[in-house]
């Protein structure tokens, strides 16, 4: 009920509209609650042969049905209004949410089921919207025939009355049993959804491993799993629906003999048993539209629930009332950090270290070894569990994340390409780029000549996720996108790893132009790409082993050398050529 209460105040927030609304859904139902009564009236004067009147109680009957069919083009237009305004609000506002939650949130989700609630979960919440405002038209018209049933035989009216209280508890009752069983069916959608986007996200590993069947069989066992949730609250519904029209059936029954008894006793007039008779045709007839709306209520109550969810998440990543704008010079400080991504899951104990502006450091270590979780830091995709991170001695937490992050570029070791040309990706972020802007950026990054070798050249479509371009071609989309942004930091988080040896010495050269005079943290699996940095961090098991440049870690002959000797004494020749420069 809580989750229903927030949705109708996301409506309320257009209150004349959803007022407006609810005042003439009310008011559609009034004629057509005053027909069945006329009708009665109209008998009881065609058996005492006054065609005068009979006349003019035609006319009424008729302007009845006349503004009953206006207003009800006006009430279910405006209700489905008030939904899809709500609609777009819960969407827009879900997606705001999501692009505020840090790295932590996502590490726990899955993007199917994001999308599912997102999707289904919001169409649900936007159908009750909608509805709920038909819950106004069913009260009136239940209310006002009771009420005139009530006026014509009191008996009759009361045991009515009394019938509809016991089907109103019966509905709450099962409002609740429909919830639970809701709430599993979405949550089991949502898992099903996400099955399908990591095997449509992973389409190329599953032919590649022949894992089609298996596949296959993930996604019927989650889609049965929903099915069958759905299956039960239908079946739910259903009996129940049987059951209360049989009941109301015998009431009818009920009436007929009771009202044909008092007509031959001539306490009723025919006319007055019609019209009782006809109201109860007419609350029997709704009695589907009340269950519908029971149905619906705890199916969106379900929804709300996973909705909500989302809307109340909080990112741990709170930002001062007094966080200011940072506008560095490229100080970088890690003073004694620790940062664990969950519960018994450490990932850098005790960090310290610290880079003047202008100056590269270089981060090695086995896999694991924490390398990455410095890039994340530093623009506070995490925050420290213990320890600070400062740029020019101010902590980054007191800082604007939105300066932070555009003092930081980060060029990520899965580059990402989105489906858009080629000039649009590597202008992403940033505003008004010119095209002189991309192609000085595209040429720094050694991607020019590709690109002008296209047959649409940067105007060239690029697939999903990138799909279109090769692995080393979308790191270099990525760096390109990166020096467009033109930060007095840089980060590049293995950058190099998916291109060929011939390409990553022209990046490399290309790259000790941009890095000048920016403080420059290259984070690398491989050593070819740190022997001229300023420093050299060697990280083991999320502690920093050895620490200082090329050569003085070589002539430690420990945990930097060993790696060296491994890895790259033949091809570290080929490569002396190359220097990063020095402030």
């Amino acid at each position: 009920m809580r989750n229903l209460l927030r949705l109708v105040k996301y409506a309320m927030e257009r209150r004349a509209l959803y007022l407006g609304t609810a005042v003439v859904m009310a008011a559609s139902v009034v004629p057509l609650a005053l027909i069945p009564r006329l009708a009665g009236d109209a008998i009881d004067e065609a058996l005492t042969g006054g065609g005068h009147e009979l006349l003019l109680i035609a006319g009424q009957i008729a302007l009845a049905g006349v503004f009953r069919a206006v207003l009800d083009y006006f009430a279910l237009y405006l209700a489905e209004k008030v939904g899809r305004v709500t609609e777009y609000r819960l969407r827009n506002d879900f997606f705001d949410k999501l692009q505020g939650l840090n790295f932590g949130f996502y590490d726990r989700q899955k993007t199917g089921d994001l999308m599912s609630r997102a999707t289904v979960d919001i169409g649900v919440m936007s159908w009750f919207t909608s509805t709920s405002l038909h819950l106004v038209a069913v009260v009136v018209l239940y209310t006002v025939p009771i009420v005139l049933m009530i006026g014509i035989e009191w008996r009759l009216g009361l045991v009515v009355l009394v019938c509809f209280a016991l089907i109103a508890a019966l509905g709450i009752r099962l409002a609740f049993r429909l919830y639970v069983v809701y709430r599993e069916a979405l949550r089991e959608t949502g898992r099903m959804n996400a099955v399908a986007h990591e095997s449509m996200t992973g389409m190329r590993t599953v032919k590649v491993l022949g894992a089609r069947d298996y596949e296959a069989e993930r996604f019927r066992e989650r889609a049965g799993a929903a099915a069958a949730n759905f299956i039960v609250a239908d079946q739910l519904f259903v009996t129940r629906d049987a059951v209360l029209t049989f009941l109301f059936a015998i009431v009818i029954a009920g009436t007929l003999l009771f009202g044909g008894w008092q007509v031959q006793q001539g306490t009723m007039t025919p006319g007055a048993l019609a019209s009782f008779v006809l109201y109860m045709v007419l609350l029997s007839a709704s009695i589907g539209t009340m269950e519908r709306m029971v149905q619906l209520f705890s199916r969106a109550a379900a929804a709300g629930e996973r909705v909500f969810e989302i809307l109340d998440a909080q990112s741990p990543l709170g930002v001062s009332e007094n966080a200011r704008d940072l506008s560095p010079r490229g100080r970088v400080t890690f003073d004694s950090v620790s940062f664990e991504y969950g519960e018994d899951v450490p990932a850098l104990h005790d960090v310290s270290f610290e880079l003047q502006p202008g100056q590269s450091a270089a981060i090695v270590g086995g896999p694991g070894s924490g390398k990455s979780t410095i890039a994340h830091l530093l623009p506070r995709f995490y925050d420290t569990s213990t320890g600070r991170v400062l740029i020019d001695g101010v902590d980054v937490r007191d800082v604007t994340l939105d300066s932070l992050r555009r003092s930081v570029g980060i060029v990520l070791q899965d580059a990402f390409a989105f489906s858009a040309t080629i000039r649009d990706n590597i202008a992403y972020g940033v505003d008004h780029a010119s095209m002189d802007d991309v192609e000085r950026a595209a040429k720094a990054a050694q991607l020019h000549g590709f690109i002008e070798g296209l047959p649409d050249g940067y105007d060239t479509w690029v697939g999903e996720r990138g799909v279109t371009l090769s692995g080393g071609q979308r790191q270099r989309v990525a760096i390109a996108r990166t020096i467009l942004l033109d930060t007095p930091i840089l980060v590049l988080d293995d950058s190099t790893s998916s291109v060929d040896t011939a390409t990553e010495a022209l990046i490399h050269r290309a790259m000790a132009d941009v890095m000048r005079d920016r403080t420059s943290f290259v984070i690398a699996h491989r050593l070819s790409t740190v022997r001229s940095a300023d420093m050299v961090l060697v990280l083991d098991q999320g502690r920093v082993v050895e620490q200082g440049s090329h050569d003085d870690l070589m002539r430690m002959n420990g945990f930097y050398r060993r790696i060296h000797d491994l890895q790259l004494r033949p091809a570290d020749e080929m490569r002396g050529r190359i220097r990063w420069p020095h402030g």
